[in-house]
């Protein structure tokens, strides 16, 4: 019974140091007989992987992998870790897990992939890497979002120019007719609106109830930016144009 003890209180030890980013707590629980996969009893059912990858720890990650942590091992949300690091934005931890065998398509319960977190998320340099290996860029959420959708509404506009120069499209719509552009306004996404009517984006595009874009803005600025695009698209060749001339 001692040693069954000893066990318990050792993974229960592990799983307290992943949770608080402790790496050498957890070689010392590992060394003690702690399982890898060890979880908290909590609603979130999240395991020490979750939390290596949700701190951007890689030095932690490859200590549980090597130690036979589950790759794809998921939540109660049906979130991996590679969706934990792809949404916390650290690109050598999502590499390694896609390095190490990790799903690129994996999806939690609102059908977010790991490229649908990284764009939400705001994370310009973890949308590259997954482009590059190959991440559906036409993914949707429950409820039609596209990765665009997602970096208008809750992202920042490095994120909105990595989709856009990748081909995403700016008139993609939800399930309820929604477009990039609406998102942009309902948030107040003042440089994403510019990136947007910069590509083309119509800000007359309406939804179910025929409310436009420009309908959906909650502030003036955004609300006179949509009303005249051109000045938009003119500001976009002015900032490409100084991009130009330093690089030159």
């Amino acid at each position: 019974m001692g040693s069954i003890v000893s066990r318990s209180e050792a993974c229960q030890a592990l799983f307290a140091a992943a949770k608080a980013n402790d790496t050498d707590e957890v070689a010392r629980q590992l060394a003690a007989g702690a399982l890898a996969n060890w979880r908290a009893s909590g609603k979130a059912r999240l395991t020490p992987l979750h939390w290596a990858a949700r701190h951007g720890n890689a030095e932690l990650v490859r200590l549980l992998l090597a130690h036979g942590a589950v790759l794809e091992a998921k939540s109660a949300s049906e979130l991996t870790a590679l969706g934990c690091a792809a949404s916390s934005g650290n690109v050598e931890v999502v590499r390694l897990l896609l390095d190490s065998g990790a799903d690129l398509e994996a999806r939690d319960e609102d059908e977010f992939s790991p490229f649908l977190f990284a764009a939400a998320s705001g994370h310009p340099e973890v949308l590259r890497l997954l482009l590059e290996r190959g991440a559906d860029a036409k993914a949707r959420s429950v409820g039609g979002l596209t990765a665009l959708h997602l970096a208008c509404r809750y992202g920042g506009v490095e994120a909105v120019r990595v989709l856009l120069d990748s081909g995403a499209d700016f008139e993609a719509r939800d399930d309820q007719n929604w477009t990039p552009l609406h998102e942009a306004g309902e948030y107040g996404k003042v440089e994403s609106i510019r990136a947007l009517l910069g590509a083309g984006a119509d800000p007359l595009a309406s939804d179910n109830f025929r409310r436009t874009a420009v309908d959906a803005c909650t502030d003036d600025v955004c609300r006179d930016l949509m009303a005249n695009p051109e000045s938009a698209q003119r500001w976009l060749r002015r900032q490409q144009l100084v991009i130009w001339q330093a690089s030159n």
